[in-house]
């Protein structure tokens, strides 16, 4: 996203107008996304493939009260793959609260605070030689799971 300047400035010497103009969304399912503040979960790098190691992270907004803030986050989640060579479908899934899942704390950043987890997904997930990823989801939990989130889907950005 870029920036515009709003209101007069040197350019309206030549008579023209170059105010910016409202953009409204309209339609669709879900919900406006806020690009003020931090997305709820990031990557870096932003550009990544399943067979990659990247970093997930979990931005909790400050403003909410409860959630997963004072205590130790883990990333669970889940993957569907294939074995290259064909196959069927074979769904993993990460549900335990361990050194493995725990995320790194990086503290409050004003308006949430973070966590993130480096991952090798083939690893991370446990998954054979030959496997091929086909979806991914994540979603973070504290210790004991009785605060969770919800579901991210995770979309490999290279191909």
């Amino acid at each position: 996203m870029g920036y515009a300047f709003c209101g007069k400035g040197p350019l309206e010497h030549n008579g023209g107008d170059f105010r910016s103009k409202i953009l409204e969304v309209t339609g669709g399912d879900d919900p406006l996304w806020d690009y003020t503040v931090e997305p709820p979960v990031s990557y870096v790098p932003a550009t990544f493939s399943y067979e990659d190691i990247f970093s997930i992270k979990y931005n909790e907004p400050n403003s909410t009260t409860g959630g997963l803030k004072g205590g130790n986050v883990y990333l669970l989640g889940k993957v569907k793959y294939s074995v290259s060579g064909g196959g069927a479908t074979t769904e993993k899934t990460i549900d335990e609260t361990s050194s493995k899942t725990l995320m790194e704390e990086l503290g409050d950043t004003g308006q949430a605070t973070s966590w993130q987890k480096y991952i090798y997904p083939q690893d991370f997930f446990g998954l054979p030689d030959g496997a091929v990823i086909e979806e991914m989801q994540v979603y973070f939990s504290n210790q004991d799971k009785s605060s969770t989130t919800a579901e991210f889907q995770v979309e490999s950005t290279c191909p």
